[in-house]
């Protein structure tokens, strides 16, 4: 049973950069309850959810926009204007999309076309919304997968499974491919990140 989120906002929030010039002050809620899998709270809620992931990596020049999307989405949801939050839910959908992906690494059949049936956007628009971060869709999924496959070999309690079960686990159904693949990504061989040339391959 989904009982939605409950985000409590602080006094002032709203007067932050990109939400009070946004939403009137008496529009300001005290809190919001979202709820539903679907439209813009369930966006918020997975923005939210990876804000609250990545809070504390992000250096002091990458929060204030990260935040000021936030505070965008809220506002939106609030009743603040459509037009001016169109980045932030762009954002939002992007961070969906992501999410969406990271939850299906492991299927060999992840496509476009799931991802965007699953944000609910065309499939162009799923490219759309890679577009200005100068990683397709299929580099993201990729360069995921090998950074769980450089994981997986570099720790301890994987030291009993071949390359070749830990890149078929991770979605990649070519080893040949996934070797050119990380090569190109890291420099190395998968082999050579376990620990020695040709160690762990079968």
């Amino acid at each position: 049973m989904n009982l939605g989120t409950r985000i409590t906002i602080a006094d002032g929030f709203f007067h932050e950069p990109g939400s009070s010039r946004n939403l009137s002050h008496d529009r300001c809620p005290l809190s919001i309850h979202l709820t539903g899998s679907e439209g813009l709270n369930a966006i918020v809620r997975c923005y939210l959810g990876a804000l609250n992931e990545i809070i504390d990596t992000l250096d002091n020049s990458q929060q204030p926009a990260i935040i000021d999307n936030f505070c965008r989405l809220l506002a939106l949801t609030c009743g603040g204007e459509a037009g001016r939050q169109q980045e932030a839910v762009r954002a939002a959908k992007l961070q969906q999309a992501k999410d969406y992906i990271s939850k299906h690494l492991t299927d060999p059949g992840l496509t476009p076309t799931q991802a965007a049936a699953a944000i609910k956007v065309s499939v162009r628009q799923l490219h759309l919304l890679f577009e200005p971060t100068g990683i397709s869709f299929a580099e993201h999924v990729q360069y995921q997968r090998l950074e769980e496959c450089r994981a997986a070999l570099a720790s301890p309690l994987s030291k009993n499974r071949s390359v070749t079960d830990i890149a078929y686990a991770w979605g990649f159904n070519s080893l040949a491919s996934f070797y050119r693949a990380f090569r190109r990504r890291f420099g190395a061989s998968p082999g050579e990140v376990r620990g020695g040339p040709g160690a762990g391959q079968g």
